[in-house]
Order: C-alpha cells, then structure tokens, then sequence
C-alpha cells in the first residue's frame, strides 16, 4: 500500500475517532481516569454531604442546648427543689418558734387563746373583751377554726374591732405531736377557711395547740405560709390553783420589752379577768406600749 493510500486511511481513523469520542466519550475513559473521576466525584458528593451533615449537626445541638438555656421552667424547678430545704433549715434555725419580740423594744403583747376541742365545747369570757375595750388595750386572740364556728358571734365582734387582732390556733384542739403530717395540714387550712369565713381576717402567725409542737408540725405550718408564735411569759391562768395575784405576779416577775403574754379568754383562765386590770396598769406605768403581734413583729401588711 503506498503512502498516499496509508495517510489517507489514517486520516480517516483519527476522524472516525474523533467522531466517535465526541459522541460516545465515556467508553473511552481509561481505568485510571475513572477512578480518578470517581474519586473527584465522591470528593465532591463527600464535601456536599459532609457540608449538609455538619449542618445539621450543628442545627441538631442548637435544638439541643436552646431549650436548656431558654426554658426556665426546667432550671426553675430544679433551682426550687434545691432551695425548699434550705429555706425550711433557715426558717426553722432563724427563728424555730417566736417566743418574743425585740428586747430593744418598749412594747408588749397581751394573746388570749380561744380555743375547744371535739366534744369538749368551751365559752367567752366577755369580761376581758370588755376590759380591754374599757381601757383601749390592743391584744391578739389565738382563736381556733372550731372555737370560731360554735362562737360565730363573738369572732366576728372581735374581727370587726379595730383594737384587736385573730390569729390561728388550729382548728380543733389537738396535740400536733400525736398525728400525722396530713392531719396538722388539714387541722391549719380548715382553720384558716373557718376564721376567715366567719371573721372575715386571714390569720398570719399560729400558736400551736399545747405548746407542743415537733419539726414536721413546724415546717408545716412554715410551709403554709404562717409563722408559729409561742410565749415567753405563762401567767398558767389556765391552772384552778392560779389565783388573780399569781397571774399578776407572773407578769410583774417576767415581762421585759418583747414580751408576749399568754392567757385564755374561753373560759379556761379562771381568774384571767380579775387579774387583767392590774396587768394592763402595771405594764403601762412601767412605760410598755400594749400591741399586737404584728405591731410587736413589726410585720403590719
């Protein structure tokens, strides 16, 4: 074959060819190209999801972290949980029970207890009521949910007075040592729905029934919202043996600035009324300021 004819049918392989690359190129990709364009390929297919992926993954920890710092409910309950204990801890360390007020102070409260028990219905001595209207004394009555519903007259008399002040003294005459937890709630909610049904006030300080208390009882009546207020003066006119000059010394001998007096006015304190009088003179002309225990805890609302 000459020459002519051999450039000749190389000129119409290489045409040929190159027709056939243009229309068919992937047949003509060597081994090496292929899995160097599959290498780019998933180079970039890798990139893109990866790029997709990391997003979200970070959309999927901000989903994450944006309740845990927007959402206070979560960190509030727990912040509570954690603050419930100490706060009784305080509460019942600060001031377990209040026994008096400020020793600083040139004030006094004379507190009465009206209180009953189941079956064992009590009465008014209205003398003291009297007196102490007589002689403008401010006084705080512990009055129980019972006492007020069997004397829904004299606790309301007392309630729409000015000069006096009703706090809780439970609602039946109990011994809060001697049942449970469930029945020392009950026994301070039904007094306060029965007090202020009937006098119209909502007590804020409790006296417990007895003087007995343990710290189940205390943190429960913390956690209703009350402060327990005992005594720092007994006059005993609940005992038949204390005679009118024995409450009196009692007084005389223990009362200081601060002071809260312990008496009854249902009846119980036998020579309570009698005794009453010389009590109020004595205090005022020792220069004391008869209040009631809000005055006295200078917690007025």
């Amino acid at each position: 074959m000459g020459e002519g004819s051999k450039f000749l049918i190389g000129l119409f392989t290489t045409i040929m060819l190159g027709i056939l690359i243009g229309a068919f190129p992937s047949y003509f990709i060597d081994h090496r190209g292929t899995e160097n364009h599959l290498h780019v390929a998933g180079e970039k297919k890798a990139h893109v999801a990866g790029s997709n992926t990391q997003g979200k993954l970070d959309r999927t920890k901000y989903r994450m972290q944006k309740p845990l710092s927007s959402a206070p409910n979560i960190s509030h309950q727990t912040y509570s949980s954690h603050r419930s204990t100490p706060a009784v801890s305080r509460a019942s360390s600060a001031s377990v029970i209040i026994e008096h007020g400020p020793r600083d102070s040139r004030m006094v409260a004379l507190t009465f207890d009206l209180n009953e028990r189941e079956g064992g219905l009590t009465g008014f001595d209205d003398k003291i009521f009297k007196i102490l209207k007589k002689t403008n004394t401010r006084a705080t009555f512990f009055m129980s949910g019972m006492w007020a519903e069997s004397h829904s007259k004299e606790a309301k008399l007392i309630g729409n007075s000015d000069l006096f002040e009703i706090e809780s003294q439970a609602y039946s005459d109990k011994l809060f040592t001697g049942i449970s937890s469930e029945q020392v709630m009950l026994q301070i909610s039904k007094a306060q729905d029965s007090i202020n049904f009937i006098a119209g006030v909502t007590p804020r300080y409790f006296r417990f029934p007895y003087g007995k208390y343990n710290q189940a009882s205390i943190n429960a009546v913390y956690g209703s919202g009350l402060k327990p207020v005992q005594c720092d003066v007994q006059t005993k006119d609940i005992s038949v043996n204390s005679s009118a000059n024995d409450i009196i010394g009692a007084v005389k001998q223990n009362a200081c600035g601060g002071s809260i007096i312990e008496m009854h006015a249902n009846g119980k304190g036998w020579h309570t009324a009698k005794a009453l009088p010389q009590i109020i003179d004595f205090l005022r002309q020792n220069g004391y300021e008869l209040v009631t225990i809000s005055e006295l805890l200078s917690d007025n609302p």
